[in-house]
């Protein structure tokens, strides 16, 4: 692909983009053309090496919020429609339906979110619960008035085994957020990539 191509064929996914976004991306990936070319690549050579044209689409939505993405996408299915008319009246019509479809996959979406949050609260309150309550029978061994020095040693044992028990479950709480976290990114980078049409060629 030369590198008249390949700008015409960036310029046209990002359509949907803010033109000074639009152009700030454009103007990104001719220097780059440019900079590899003058370091001895020929330009169809220097264009394969940029990556494709769906990931580039893609991070470049990627730094857009979500709201301005789906603007730029209604705006232009509404610019292309060759009937506004009749393309108003129909969105209208199927409002809807088409809203009470977004709103169902927000809301599977925040339950799945939610889901993986609690379980990451509960979590938390187990390894709460297991370290307070050992480190109190720990120091209650040794302060509350035991005949003995065996069950002392007893309830000492227990409270240890408490608190060791609980720190196991630290990296697990770690690596739940996380993968939350994680998914709460990916679930986004995803819709935005979608929403700026990756994939869609003219």
């Amino acid at each position: 692909m030369t590198k008249k191509d390949f700008l015409d064929e960036l310029s046209y996914r990002l359509r949907t983009f803010p033109p000074e976004e639009a152009q700030k991306t454009i103007a990104f990936y001719s220097e780059a053309v440019d900079d590899r070319i003058e370091d001895g690549m020929s330009e169809e050579e220097a264009v394969d090496g940029l990556g494709s044209l769906d990931d580039i689409t893609a991070e470049a939505a990627n730094s857009l919020p979500l709201t301005v993405l789906v603007k730029g996408r209604v705006e232009d299915s509404k610019n292309r429609a060759s009937n506004k008319g009749l393309w108003i009246t129909l969105a209208a019509a199927g409002s809807p339906l088409w809203l009470a479809l977004a709103l169902a996959a927000f809301a599977v979406g925040i339950s799945i979110i939610a889901a993986l949050f609690s379980v990451a609260i509960s979590i938390a309150a187990v390894v709460l619960a297991l370290v307070v309550s050992g480190a109190a029978a720990v120091v209650g061994a040794f302060t509350l008035p035991y005949e003995g020095i065996a069950p002392r040693l007893i309830i000492a044992g227990v409270g240890l085994a408490a608190v060791g028990l609980g720190l196991l479950f630290v990296p697990v709480l770690a690596g739940v957020t996380k993968a939350a976290g994680k998914l709460i990114g990916l679930a986004f980078k995803k819709l935005k990539a979608a929403i700026a049409g990756r994939g869609e060629q003219r």
